[in-house]
């Protein structure tokens, strides 16, 4: 019952947003091009505000993924990939064998290449279609707080009132976070071994 256990987050005071999603592994075919990605179904609105897509839009109008139950938005990447533009046909091949074609309403670019060459947004309805699934179908739903470094907190609460796994951002990001400490580690190291140098150099 995804609407109780949202109703159930939603009132959680540290909560701002919440919204469901339905993600499914596509094929992207436009004639004889075809690249593999990721078509997340979502309600328009509420996901523009837990992730402001509209400030990532270069051509389209994000809006119109309201009204349009076929409109697509998909990432630059894919745009480039495939020549797709603005009323481009695009079909979608899920990991269902359900072959659905939609119209390009929007463009994204987001500057991370791996999002932009795989991710396309469609609606909710659209992506449960896709995988076969009734209304109820959903894979994840996202929660937005007031304070991200409370998530920790606010995630183990959400576990348990819920009895789902709450993924806060600091576990989903934790190799990424890794690779920063890393990085600052060798780049202290390259500056203390340069100001060493200079040292010896102005003791000589």
């Amino acid at each position: 019952n995804p609407n109780l256990v949202i109703e159930t987050i939603i009132k959680q005071k540290d909560v701002v947003v919440v919204t469901p999603q339905v993600n499914t592994n596509v094929f992207y075919n436009n004639g004889k091009s075809q690249i593999s990605g990721l078509a997340v179904g979502v309600k328009p609105d509420e996901a523009n505000l837990m992730y402001d897509i509209k400030s990532f839009m270069v051509e389209g109008n994000f809006d119109l993924l309201k009204s349009n139950p076929n409109g697509i938005v998909i990432g630059s990447g894919i745009s480039d990939k495939m020549n797709l533009r603005i009323n481009d046909n695009l079909n979608l091949t899920s990991s269902k064998g359900i072959n659905r074609t939609f119209k390009v309403i929007g463009i994204f670019k987001t500057n991370n290449s791996n999002t932009d060459k795989s991710k396309s947004y469609i609606n909710i309805s659209a992506a449960q279609q896709l995988l076969k699934q009734g209304s109820s179908y959903i894979t994840d739903i996202n929660v937005n707080i007031k304070d991200p470094e409370n998530a920790e907190i606010v995630s183990a609460r959400i576990s348990e009132i819920t009895g789902y796994k709450a993924e806060d951002w600091v576990q989903a990001n934790e190799q990424l976070k890794t690779a920063f400490k890393i990085r600052a580690i060798i780049l202290n190291a390259v500056i203390g071994v340069i100001l060493l140098v200079a040292g010896f150099g102005i003791y000589n």
